[in-house]
């Protein structure tokens, strides 16, 4: 026996070493060599959790043993034990290798029939052999071929979670002559769930870590056993992230490629793209996110990386939230980037669907938050949504210090809030909206109070210093604006798009389109039509029941008014008018006041084009009197100049008229004719009975300013009128001194012919030729009788030295239609003064104002253009005898 002890030093580190050789009973030889405390420079695959770096240690302190034997019997038999430990210099074992080998005699092969390995919680049990590969010719460098299988290989990482997974292994390949190029081109890994194949290549280099290649493909393997196989040193950030966030499920059609090169591996710099790229492909797992964010379960995705970038995808998958809502998530990724650098920070963006309040609970969990500064609860919500979400996610405990930003862009439809926002109601709203940390953003059309809306939000949040905006644009049909102001319902009808901007406080810019809207201002009969384009702008200022509408514009192509209004209650209180244009040459002003319940109108001005008015309120117009308002009225006018029909202008137009409903009860009406002489109009209604006196020094113009006849010339009228009990007016117009210029009925009448067998027209017959061109009347006459909807002529008369005519029947019925008859006397000086001779004038003139030549005549149809009827036998007939032929 010989005993050995002493010292080994290796690359300048020293260890002891003792042991012994000795001769056995066999005839062999026995022998147990062991270095104590030899320092030795292994990798560490531990991964430091707080630094998320690769431990690589400088050295370590092994103690190696050797032992074998030669039993005699057969030559060069080689058996022993080799044993490695590397403690964490505090006793505690980190790393051990324990292995039992024999070599056979000649065969330079070694076999190996336990190789115990253990690294942490790592550990296996390998067996095998190593041996020279046959060359194919002498002199060639010597490769060496191993083969290592085992059935009890346990993986549990110290880092992950997950119960440690049982594996069979195994490792085939070549080592090089030198020793420093190992190969395997054979490695597989099987668990029950699945199985992983590949191939490596190992280039050692003295004092640099190994250069490593590495393939790994993956079929199918459980999400938890691929955890525990990733090895520690391939893309620590997304192994990282993979152990912390993804639970259950399968990995399939997955794969990892690695290229490092000699000292590579512990020296601090990561490894890039190029060196280390991976994807795995994983279905119905569970991704958790941070935060309050509920985990992503049944989902189905991917994961990719390349060297510290990191990539993962989500086809699809499903939220869970604590109240048991659930959101649909798809089309998701998150992006991690130099995942090796702290903070670590990633992109999230995801696609998501469900119903409103499980939206709302999912954007309400921090890091997001969304909904905190909305003041909106997710139980407030009913409806659908669906949209997208981008955050910066932090996945370190060392929150960045800037903030962090995210966005929320959510498409809703149907939603409704249970309580009220802004203090409106809104429901069956669809739209979008889009939050950002600063910054609320909202779009939708809904219904507000039950009225169509479209609404455009801009909402600060947080410390956000941006506008503050709310534009809404409601759309009101008669209905919905009865709501909100019924004192509008007599002056406008039809539907309206009114926009509402503002911030929210009480005063809030209106833009309205009239345009589809029909606007009655019944007072003064002017109307816009529907389809007639019209806008309306102003500032809203509604505090309690009182509603201002300040600096009001409505204008059209034609028409524009400027001014302020006051409603209380949406009942008209007050309202003012300037520069009011309601036809081309206007040019006036109002004030509308409510007084102990009267409305006081005043009309003030330059110019007013009246014909609307006088169109609505002509005597032969159906329409009659429509009041703005049950209410009474007080209405006065003093205006410069106003317009009416055939071109006809009456100046110093004075007007006071006082109604209650349908009723007039007083008007008081005066003016000037452009071409000289006034007219007064004076009307009374008291217990239900009326009186009416006009007076007018030129009659034929206000007759065509009226358009009621536009072909008389000067003329003084006096009429009185009077009715009782509701009844018609009846009473007297008598008018003096007027002519008729180019009257086409008188031309039709003198121009008729008599049947007397020549066929001469009353012209030929008479011996002097009547010139209907103009014709002079020294007076009207006429007793009328005017209701409601029709004006009826008796015992008219009109006489002057020319033409005479007496006519009596309905100047308008109902229907607006004529029917009149009468007589027409040419010469009527001549047959008036033998009319009047005693006897013999009542004989052939047929009474006082009845001439003896004549013809009878009827007027139908409209009466500014009637249709005039003939009877020519009663132009040579005398007056007793002309009465036989007259209309009747």
């Amino acid at each position: 026996k010989v005993d050995l002890e002493g010292e080994l030093v290796v690359a300048g580190q020293s260890a002891e070493i003792s042991g012994h050789v000795s001769e056995t009973s066999e005839s062999g030889l026995s022998f147990e060599i062991a270095m104590k405390q030899l320092p030795v420079k292994l990798p560490d695959i531990r991964i430091d959790k707080e630094t998320n770096e690769l431990l690589l240690p400088e050295t370590g302190l092994a103690t190696i043993s050797l032992s074998g034997q030669d039993d005699g019997t057969t030559a060069d038999v080689l058996s022993g034990r080799v044993s490695v430990t590397v403690d964490d210099g505090n006793g505690v074992t980190a790393e051990m290798i324990d292995g039992q080998f024999e070599i056979e005699p000649g065969s330079e092969k070694i076999e190996i029939s336990r190789l115990a390995l253990k690294l942490g919680r790592n550990s296996a049990n390998l067996e095998g052999a190593v041996g020279p590969q046959p060359s194919a010719e002498a002199g060639e460098k010597r490769i060496y071929r191993f083969n290592l299988v085992s059935n009890s290989v346990h993986l549990a990482p110290a880092e992950s979670e997950e119960p440690a997974v049982v594996a069979a292994v195994r490792v085939a390949g070549t080592i090089d002559q030198d020793g420093q190029l190992i190969v395997a081109d054979d490695l597989a890994l099987r668990t029950k769930g699945g199985e992983i194949i590949g191939q490596m290549q190992v280039f050692l280099s003295p004092g640099r870590t190994p250069a490593v290649f590495l393939a790994i493909r993956v079929a199918e393997l459980p999400v938890a056993h691929a955890k525990q196989i990733w090895p520690a040193f391939a893309a620590k950030g997304a192994r990282k992230w993979v152990l912390e966030n993804v639970f259950g499920g399968i990995v399939r059609n997955s794969s990892l490629e690695m290229s490092v090169g000699p000292g590579r591996f512990g020296s601090g710099i990561p490894l890039t793209g190029e060196e280390i790229t991976g994807h795995f492909e994983v279905e119905n797992t569970r991704f958790d996110v941070v935060g309050d964010i509920p985990p992503v379960r049944d989902a189905y995705g991917s994961v990719d990386f390349r060297g510290t970038d990191v990539d993962i995808a989500l086809k699809s998958g499903t939220a869970y939230l604590e109240s048991d809502r659930t959101v649909a998530a798809s089309n998701g990724t998150m992006t991690l980037r130099n995942a090796h650098i702290s903070p670590v920070v990633a992109d999230l963006d995801i696609d998501v669907a469900g119903n409103a309040d499980a939206i709302a609970d999912l954007a309400s969990h921090e890091p997001i938050n969304a909904l905190r500064h909305v003041n909106i609860l997710p139980d407030d919500l009913t409806g659908s949504v669906e949209g997208h979400i981008t955050a910066e996610i932090p996945l370190s405990k060392d929150r960045p210090e800037r903030n962090l930003g995210w966005t929320v862009n959510l498409n809703y439809q149907g939603v409704s809030l249970a309580s009220d926002f802004d203090g409106q109601n809104v429901t069956n709203a669809n739209g979008s909206i889009k939050v950002v940390p600063d910054l609320a953003i909202l779009n939708a059309n809904a219904d507000l109070n039950g009225i169509p809306a479209i609404i455009e939000i801009r909402e600060p949040l947080g410390t956000g210093s941006g506008e503050k905006i709310r534009n809404i644009a409601l759309v009101f049909d008669d209905k919905a604006r009865e709501k909100v102001a019924p004192g509008l319902r007599d002056i406008l009808s039809g539907p309206v798009l009114v926009k509402f901007a503002g911030a929210g406080e009480a005063a809030r810019f209106v833009d309205a389109d009239l345009t589809d809207a029909v606007i009655e201002f019944p007072w003064i009969g002017w109307s816009k039509g529907m389809g007639v384009p019209a806008t309306a702008k102003f500032t809203l200022n509604h505090e309690n029941d009182q509603t201002q509408i300040k600096d009001l514009t409505l204008s059209g192509d034609t028409f524009a008014i400027r001014g302020n209004v006051l409603l209380q209650k949406g009942a008209l209180v007050e309202a003012s008018f300037k520069d009011v244009q309601l036809n081309r040459d206007d040019a006036f002003n109002v004030k509308v006041k409510r007084v102990s319940g009267v409305y006081q109108v005043d009309f003030t001005g330059k110019q007013f084009d009246l014909r609307p008015v006088i169109k609505k309120y002509a005597p032969s117009s159906a329409s009659g009197f429509k009041p703005a308002t049950e209410e009474p009225i007080h209405l006065t006018a003093a205006l410069g100049k106003v317009r009416g029909f055939n071109d006809r202008i009456q100046t110093d137009f004075r007007l006071e008229l006082r109604s209650r409903g349908p009723t007039i009860e007083q008007l008081d009406l005066q003016s000037v004719a452009a071409s000289g002489g006034a007219t007064r109009v004076g009307y009374m209604f008291k217990d239900g009975a009326g009186s009416i006196s006009a007076a007018s020094a030129n009659t034929g113009a206000i007759l065509g300013f009226l358009d009621i006849y536009k072909r008389m010339k000067g003329g003084s009228m006096e009429a009185v009128l009077a009715s009782n009990s509701g009844g018609p007016m009846i009473g007297e117009i008598d008018i003096r001194d007027f002519w008729l210029v180019n009257e086409p009925r008188l031309g039709s009448i003198a121009q008729s012919r008599a049947p007397n067998g020549d066929g001469r027209s009353l012209n030929e017959v008479l011996p002097t030729k009547i010139d209907t061109s103009r014709v002079k009347f020294d007076r009207g006459y006429a007793f009328v009788d005017k209701g409601s909807t029709y004006l009826k002529i008796d015992r008219g008369t009109v006489s002057g030295p020319t033409i005479g005519a007496t006519f009596d029947g309905t100047l308008f019925d109902s229907d607006g239609q004529m029917a009149l008859n009468g007589t027409f006397m040419p010469a009527y000086g001549l047959n008036s003064a033998l009319s009047n001779i005693p006897v013999l004038g009542f004989v052939l003139g047929n009474g006082r104002d009845r001439g003896l030549i004549g013809v009878t005549f009827r007027l139908t149809g409209d009466p500014k253009a009637p249709n005039v009827q003939i009877n020519p036998l009663s132009i040579i007939a005398p007056g007793i005898f002309r009465s036989i032929f007259e209309f009747r």
